[in-house]
């Protein structure tokens, strides 16, 4: 399909308004969402900090682990306010975060652990966008036998809570970051194929397919380049949402052993790891670690949310 041209709207004195774009609309639909702002804020902050800290640091386990500051308490600003540093003058920041039962600095394992759960989130959301999608659009097209076998393997794998099955897949091949990413997005593939069928349903009895038909083009031409660029705002919705869903999964994996392996710092092992130190008292073990698998699916789901009221296309141009 040609994309349309913009309308240029008449004011009744004859005066032109400002031509409306779809893409302008929802951008500036975007900008005026505060869920979009504060998501958006979020997500970019974790981008910065899971792309920029591994380029900067070289993480190595024996390096940073320091048995005399075990459970050092966090300094800097944070030490200050906690009254653990008594001026300024004697202020430092080697342990912003504190540090874990080896003396390793939570702050610097907190900044490589978000790298890994983003890298796995998106690479589990990626896999399980392309199957389902695959899936969902060939079966919603061609319907009969097709879609009952692809709809019904489907049906199987929601036939299992998403997270025992992730943990019995990795059980099964193995504990590992990748096989963990795999497990992940083989849970999700049924949100996918079950949004890309009900899009394509809807769109191939369309006029425009219909008319593409009429000129010979085959079903798979039609479906690239009609039935998928029109399912692509729900599922870029969905995928956005996935994330925080993905980086829940990946770091509940972790917290079970079943994730990154030490010493790799991860969120979820940083987690299981800090429950001995939680229950002395040392809050700062836990604190940090917890506070931004928070911070990364809070900011996915009020990206996502935001994304969803803006391609509507029931509120479009209001």
């Amino acid at each position: 399909m040609s994309q349309a041209a913009p309308v240029a709207i008449t004011r009744a004195n004859g005066s032109e308004l400002q031509a409306y774009s779809v893409g302008r609309d929802i951008a500036r639909r975007l900008w005026r969402s505060s869920s979009a702002r504060v998501g958006g804020t979020l997500v970019a902050i974790v981008l910065v900090i899971s792309i920029f800290v591994p380029l900067f640091d070289d993480y190595n386990a024996l390096r940073d682990r320091n048995l005399r500051a075990r459970y050092a308490p966090p300094d800097c600003i944070i030490g200050l306010i906690a009254g653990n540093v008594p001026s300024f003058d004697q202020m430092t920041c080697e342990y912003p975060f504190g540090a874990d039962i080896n003396g390793r600095s939570i702050f610097r394992r907190v900044g490589h652990g978000m790298s890994v759960s983003l890298a796995a989130g998106v690479i589990s959301v990626a896999i399980a966008l392309s199957i389902g999608s695959v899936i969902g659009l060939i079966s919603g097209y061609f319907g009969g036998w097709i879609e009952s076998l692809g709809m019904r393997l489907m049906d199987v794998i929601l036939a299992f809570p998403s997270l025992l099955l992730a943990i019995a897949l990795v059980t099964v091949v193995g504990p590992s970051l990748t096989n963990g990413m795999i497990a992940v997005a083989i849970t999700q593939i049924p949100v996918y194929a079950r949004l890309s069928r009900s899009m394509a349903i809807s769109i191939r009895n369309t006029e425009y397919v219909l008319a593409a038909r009429s000129t010979g083009a085959g079903s798979f031409t039609i479906i690239r380049q009609h039935v998928l660029p029109n399912s692509l705002a729900p599922l870029i919705v969905q995928s956005t949402l996935s994330m925080g869903t993905a980086v829940i999964e990946t770091a509940a994996l972790g917290f079970l052993g079943l994730g990154q392996q030490p010493p790799f710092p991860e969120l979820g092992k940083m987690l299981a790891d800090s429950q001995a130190a939680l229950a002395s008292g040392l809050w700062w073990v836990m604190v940090f670690p917890g506070l931004a698998i928070i911070l990364m699916v809070l900011g996915f789901n009020l990206l996502g949310d935001a994304l969803r009221d803006a391609l509507d296309p029931r509120l479009r141009g209001n």
